[in-house]
């Protein structure tokens, strides 16, 4: 599929990579941003207004949290030390206060158990696995596990004990059979935009840049799933075929973790890039200016999507604080597939006390 976005000028290397001119569906044909109503998920500029969705998410998870009497529990294993208040706290301590707001903001119970070492998580695990007040589990990644100096058992320690968490309660989507919440948050974030802009093509071309990380992939198999012709690349995919797979995507999602990264230099310029867009920021790193968080999307990208009409994320937060709804939505859902006894009884019909 990949050939008929290039050609080949030399047999053994690609000495030059062109687009092809494609048609674009009507729908995606480059048009002025004007007036949306009410929804306002995007704003004149086109940026994605990512905490309105949050806000609908956050209202639907209250509401559902509150059909028990039993609170949604949501354990929190790690070995990460606490920090005090006076401290700076790293991405990891960010993470944790991040999903106490948003449990505290959705009815969710959620309780934190330091452990020692790494070592020590499976344990944790398999008393929360059998803890009916945990519905669900999450595990804050990478693991500390720098002792172990081979990566390729590195890795498998890390699997291994990843592994030992019940499926039914991995609300992050750490196993391989569940989707990551980071992933579906960006495909929500998609579903939004489309929806707003009256999008509703069966097949887009949806383009994964660090697809072939954890986020990545779950983002590559929930877009097929849905149809979607998708292609990917990493930060070690040759330039012309980077350029090649942005400038013909309809969606781009970036999950590389490299701050400003993707500069106006991975599109075309001009007229492969006319046409509507969806720019989606997932990843998030340290800036080497300042060291300060940033997205994926240099400003310059951010510039050439204002300046054609195209939709995008700016903040590299702004997905991350969707994952954390998605990950109290799946705790209530977990919740409601394990009822207690008492919540079950008053489903019992007369018939059946009497018999």
């Amino acid at each position: 599929n990949i050939l008929r976005f290039i050609r080949y000028t030399n047999s053994s290397a690609i000495s030059e990579v062109q687009a092809e001119p494609i048609t674009r569906p009507s729908h995606l044909a480059r048009s002025e941003i004007a007036f949306y109503d009410t929804a306002m998920i995007i704003s004149p500029t086109g940026e994605i207004n990512v905490a309105e969705i949050a806000r609908r998410h956050e209202l639907d998870i209250l509401a559902h949290a509150q059909d028990s009497p039993q609170q949604p529990g949501l354990f929190v294993i790690t070995d990460r030390r606490e920090f005090r208040e006076d401290e700076e706290p790293d991405a990891g301590e960010r993470y944790l206060r991040a999903l106490f707001q948003t449990a505290a903001s959705t009815g969710v119970n959620m309780e934190v158990i330091r452990v020692p070492s790494p070592y020590d998580i499976p344990g944790a695990v398999t008393d929360a696995n059998r803890n009916p007040d945990a519905h669900g589990i999450l595990l804050p990644v990478p693991l500390s596990l720098e002792l172990i100096k081979d990566i390729a058992q590195r890795k498998a320690k890390s699997d291994e004990i990843i592994g030992s968490i019940d499926p039914s309660k991995d609300v992050d989507g750490l196993l391989s059979v569940n989707l990551p919440a980071t992933s579906e948050a960006a495909s929500d974030v998609q579903r939004a935009v489309e929806q707003e802009l009256g999008i509703n093509e069966a097949a887009l071309r949806v383009h994964v840049h660090g697809g072939h990380g954890h986020v990545g992939k779950g983002i590559v198999r929930h877009q097929e799933a849905k149809g979607h012709w998708v292609t990917t690349s990493d930060k070690t995919t040759p330039q012309g075929l980077t350029r090649v797979l942005f400038s013909n995507a309809d969606v781009i999602h970036s999950a590389t973790g490299a701050a400003e990264s993707v500069t106006s230099r991975f599109f075309y310029q001009p007229n492969a890039v006319s046409g509507r867009k969806i720019l989606i920021n997932i990843g998030r790193g340290n800036r080497q200016s300042d060291g300060k968080l940033a997205g994926d999307f240099h400003p310059s990208t951010i510039e050439m999507a204002q300046q054609w009409g195209w939709s995008y994320t700016n903040r590299g937060l702004a997905v991350g604080k969707l994952a954390t709804l998605l990950v109290m939505r799946r705790t209530v859902a977990a919740r409601d597939l394990h009822p207690t006894f008492e919540e079950r009884i008053p489903r019992l019909s007369a018939a059946h006390l009497l018999a």
